[in-house]
C-alpha cells in the first residue's frame, strides 16, 4: 500500500472508530436497559450498564488516540509541501474531529440512569 493510499484510508479510519464506538455504545444502552444491568451493582455505586459503557468508551478513544499519534508521526517524517504531508495533515485533523464527536456521545455516561 503506498503513502498516498495509507493517507486516504487514515483519513476515514477515524470517523470509522466513531461510527463503530456511536453503534456499539447505544446498542449496550438498549440492551441493558432492556435486561435491566443498570439494577446489578458493581464497585459499590456503579451498575454493570454503565461499567460496560464506560470500558467501550474508552477503548474506543485509545483507538482514535492511538489513530492520531500514527498520524502525526507519519506527518512528522514527510516532507513538507508535499500531498502526502497534505493527507497526513488531514488524517490528523479528522481524527481529531472524531474524538470531539466521541467524547460529545460521551458526556451522556456519568448521568444516574441512562434509561430514561
Amino acid at each position: 500500500m503506498t503513502s498516498k493510499q495509507q493517507g486516504f484510508l487514515f483519513m476515514a479510519l477515524g470517523f470509522g472508530i466513531w461510527i463503530a464506538g456511536f453503534s456499539l455504545l447505544y446498542a449496550v444502552q438498549a440492551t441493558g436497559c432492556e435486561f435491566a444491568w443498570q439494577q446489578v451493582r458493581l464497585l459499590g455505586s456503579i451498575s454493570s450498564l454503565h461499567a460496560a459503557l464506560y470500558g467501550l468508551f474508552a477503548a474506543h478513544m485509545a483507538g482514535l488516540l492511538w489513530l492520531l499519534a500514527h498520524c502525526r508521526r507519519k506527518l512528522a517524517t514527510t516532507e513538507n509541501g508535499t500531498s502526502d504531508a497534505f493527507l497526513w495533515r488531514a488524517s490528523a485533523c479528522l481524527t481529531l474531529a472524531a474524538i470531539a464527536a466521541l467524547v460529545w456521545i460521551g458526556m451522556a455516561l456519568p448521568l444516574p440512569s441512562v434509561c430514561r
